[in-house]
């Protein structure tokens, strides 16, 4: 009689599981899908990890470099940066609030700027090449629809660790973003929070598995403390703590959100330069 009984309930032990796990999912999906629909202007731009020396300044010593009639005495190093528009709504010239410039971090001497790739010849993409003296390097267009821009090749002299950025202001964007299509870092920090998730989803599953086999519940816990005699407060307080913090459904669901969460930002920041370096 037990068995027929165990064999009926025993598919219910999954049915909030599976519940909750495809409301998560759905979930997930809704806002994945919302924000890929949303019409936004992104101004986004990407830096090459490959940057070439091109005259070595220690090992060059009887090399003279002269530009524009001045000895260059440093490094001179050559970059990839690619800037365009990751966001459905276009971004017009009459969309810059505030110039968008190339800056630097060390205050090079930049050289030479030119245009290597550009997405659409429409777009009318250029730089303006007599902004040199202070460093920045001012960028000028017509329209940037979805994946237009264009890839710079930034010829400097200074330190080989300088650090681009783009600076300006575009209508409805916060703020430029920069994607690292080589960030090592990042790929670490995405495979331990999945682990991390893994483990915190099995260890609520297991949990659950556990209550449904051992009969363990809050409930009977509470009832058990509240009932026994002289048991104070404190030891009723870390029980309701325990059962919080180490609650099956905490640990399923916490586990699901977090590994959901870092699958989307794994997928929002892995898009490459649409048009290559």
């Amino acid at each position: 009689m037990e068995e027929t009984d165990i064999k009926k309930t025993s598919p219910k032990k999954y049915l909030d599981f599976i519940s909750i796990l495809i409301g998560l999912v759905g979930i997930g999906l809704g806002i994945y899908f919302y924000s890929q629909s949303k019409e936004t202007r992104n101004l986004t731009y990407s830096i090459s990890p490959s940057k070439a020396l091109v005259v070595d300044s220690k090992r060059a010593s009887k090399l003279q470099v002269l530009y524009d009639s001045a000895i260059i005495s440093s490094d001179i190093i050559a970059i990839q940066l690619a800037i365009w528009n990751r966001g459905k709504q276009s971004i017009k010239k009459s969309n810059i609030l505030r110039s968008i410039e190339v800056k630097n971090n060390s205050k090079v001497k930049i050289l030479e700027t030119s245009i290597r790739k550009v997405s659409r010849e429409v777009t009318n993409f250029s730089v303006v090449q007599n902004n040199y003296n202070n460093g920045n390097i001012l960028l000028n267009w017509d329209i940037l629809e979805n994946n237009d821009g264009a890839v710079l090749q930034i010829l400097y002299a200074g330190n080989l660790n300088a650090k681009f950025f783009l600076n300006g202001i575009i209508e409805g964007q916060e703020n430029i973003r920069c994607i690292d299509i080589n960030n090592e870092e990042n790929s670490t920090v995405y495979f331990i929070s999945i682990i991390l998730g893994i483990f915190v989803f099995l260890m609520g599953y297991f949990q659950y598995r556990s209550e449904k086999k051992y009969g363990f519940s809050y409930f009977r816990l509470r009832q058990k403390v509240d009932t026994h005699d002289g048991t104070p407060s404190k030891i009723k307080l870390r029980y309701v703590l325990y059962n919080i913090f180490f609650s099956p459904m905490i640990g399923i669901i916490g586990g699901i959100v977090l590994i959901l969460f870092v699958i989307y930002n794994m997928v929002m920041s892995s898009h490459t330069v649409p048009f290559g370096f």
